[in-house]
Order: C-alpha cells, then structure tokens, then sequence
C-alpha cells in the first residue's frame, strides 16, 4: 500500500514539473469555474428550504439543475486529474480543494474509483487530512471494511415488536 502512494506523489511530481505556468493558469480558471458552479444552486435551495421545505418543488426544480451541473464539474475534474493529477495546492493556492470537493459528492463508485488519488493528494499536504479522513472512511464503510478513523455513524430505524414504538439505533460503523 506504501508503495502505491510513492508511486501516486511521485507520477503527481513529474506531471507538475512538466505542465506550463500557462496551463497552470488555465487549470486555475477551470477549478475556479467549477469551484462557482458546485455552488450555484446549492445556497439557494438551502435559502428556499428554510422557508418551503426540501421536498418542496422549488427546490426539486433546482436539485435537477445542480445534478446537471455536478456531473459537467465531475468531467471537468476528470480533465483536470488526467492531464496533471491531482492538482498541487502549491500550483493552484485553495482551488486544490474544488476536486475533493465535486469527487466527495459524486457517486459511491466514483469515490471509489479516486479513493488512492484523494488519499495521495492527502499525504503530499494538497488536502487536510481531516477531511481525508472522513472521505477515506465513508470509502471503506462502504465497501464494507472497517474504517480508519471512526468518523461514519450508521442509524437504522427499528421498531418495538412488543409496543410499536419507532426508534432509532445509531453506532459508529
């Protein structure tokens, strides 16, 4: 497993070293671009379902829109992650967080398919471990493996046989 990661930063080293202040500067825009639209929707629906409710048809109206925006942010984090991998916090500043921000709301098979790249953007201080961390164990509960760091909880809604009554069972994964 050390050994992937070695692997991981030093592939991420030479794909830095090797990319231009020029195209440095357009990956910037583009996750900046991205950092925008991951948000566009978002504080609105938040604003509309304090006062409507989340299940209410404002809100649906811009879920769909985001969803819409959230897979175009994917595939251009997907771009980005292909030409230089995981952008270094040293080349983009705090843009080095739009990535994990798209990738932790993607699918559990996307999470998946990017856990060594997250994990590695991690170790080479391009990301806070904190927030690693809770990506890795959200990765490994759902694969069903005991996490890292205990920062998954699972609740299952029981009920009483005897008296009927609803509750809920909560315990770290």
């Amino acid at each position: 497993m050390l050994r992937i990661y070695a692997i991981l930063i030093c592939t991420l080293a030479l794909a830095s070293c090797s990319t231009s202040d020029k195209d440095w500067l357009r990956i910037k825009n583009q996750l900046s671009d991205i950092g925008q639209k991951d948000q566009q929707y978002r504080v609105a629906m938040d604003s509309i379902a304090k006062v409507a409710g989340w299940r209410s048809k404002a809100v649906e109206e811009l879920w769909l829109k985001q969803r819409a925006l959230d897979s175009a942010n994917l595939a251009g984090i997907d771009q980005v992650i292909d030409e230089v991998g995981y952008p270094s916090r040293e080349k983009v500043g705090d843009l080095a967080d739009v990535p994990f921000m798209v990738i932790q709301r993607a699918s559990d098979s996307t999470m998946a398919s990017y856990y060594h790249v997250i994990v590695g953007a991690a170790l080479s201080g391009d990301l806070r471990m904190k927030d690693v961390a809770t990506y890795q164990d959200k990765v490994l509960m759902m694969r069903r493996q005991p996490q890292e760091f205990g920062t998954q909880v699972w609740i299952e809604f029981k009920q009483n046989p005897v008296t009927g009554e609803k509750y809920d069972s909560m315990f770290v994964w």
